[in-house]
């Protein structure tokens, strides 16, 4: 398929593909003067998807890719280095998690100073 039915198909925008393509991390046939792209730009395109959608970053992703391009998708060196990366992104979250429970328990004792000092004024 072309540019356009690619980005309908993917409910995405063309400078996003061609953005993704510029990073390499989409790689359509050329044919003539035209993209075509294929299963494969779909399944790495979901994958880009998935993993923004966990957080990660294009320059995290990209070097995810090239790790994929050289030892070959599904490869133990490529599953291990993506559960690295996972790892690293739920070490990531636990940590903000835990400053956000910090964060939370001094509104707290904020709110009870206040609804104090708000018990004496009433």
């Amino acid at each position: 398929m072309q540019i356009g039915a690619f980005v309908r198909e993917m409910g995405t925008t063309a400078d996003t593909v061609r953005y993704y393509m510029e990073l390499s991390l989409l790689g359509p046939e050329l044919k003539g003067n035209r993209y075509s792209f294929g299963e494969k730009e779909v399944r790495d395109f979901q994958a880009i998807a998935q993993l923004k959608q966990w957080g990660f970053a294009v320059k995290e992703i990209q070097c995810l890719f090239r790790h994929k391009a050289r030892s070959g998708c599904g490869t133990a060196g490529v599953l291990r280095f993506a559960r690295d990366m996972l790892q690293e992104r739920v070490h990531a979250i636990d940590s903000s998690i835990a400053e956000l429970g910090r964060q939370r328990d001094g509104v707290l004792v904020n709110l009870a100073e206040v609804e104090a000092v708000l018990g004496r004024v009433e």
